[in-house]
């Protein structure tokens, strides 16, 4: 039925879909905070501040 029904094996309804998709969602959010957290602490090392406030 669906492509991910073996990965996600409660797949059957459109709210568990969006369920998924909101983790993802939320994962991907956090993960590129901790690269720009990552980058900010990088270019303070290197002598420039590049966060506005």
């Amino acid at each position: 039925m669906y492509p991910s029904s073996s990965y996600y094996p409660r797949v059957n309804s459109k709210i568990d879909i969006m369920i998924i998709y909101v983790r993802e969602l939320k994962k991907g959010l956090k993960d590129s905070k901790k690269k720009k957290e990552q980058q900010v602490l990088g270019d303070r090392v290197n002598g420039k501040n590049t966060t506005s406030s």
